[in-house]
């Protein structure tokens, strides 16, 4: 080998094992669900305004409420449960608007899933 070749395998050797194995570096953060029909900052305005908040987190993670980031449902769905709940969630009625509704539901579509916990460096062992 030529000794140019040495310092280029070198060099990639010590950027290999900085980085680490490829499965220990961050990964690309997962995309978020296709969005819905409605405003997601309109979305955000009005899961505030009706302190939807208050159970499901600021940023619809959960809480006493269920974890609503990466909601698989139809806005159909999700509209009547919220007017109609079968759980321990009060029922909205028609207190909330549909076009409110509509843009709470883009607005939770739109929030990225969270990571792997595989890719989080502090809950690695």
């Amino acid at each position: 080998m030529k000794p140019v070749h040495h310092v280029f395998i070198l060099a990639a050797a010590l950027l290999s094992s900085m980085l680490g194995p490829a499965s220990a570096r961050p990964q690309a953060p997962a995309r978020a669900a296709a969005p819905g029909p409605g405003n997601a900052e309109n979305g955000k305005k009005a899961f505030m305004t009706h302190t939807c908040y208050s159970c499901h987190g600021y940023s619809a993670e959960g809480g006493v409420g269920a974890r609503l980031v990466g909601f698989p449902g139809t806005l159909e769905g999700f509209t009547a449960y919220i007017r109609k709940p079968a759980g321990t969630m009060p029922p909205a009625g028609t207190k909330i608007s549909a076009q409110e509704l509509a843009d709470i539901y883009t607005w939770i579509r739109s929030l990225p899933p969270s990571p792997d916990a595989k890719t989080i460096d502090l809950l690695k062992p």
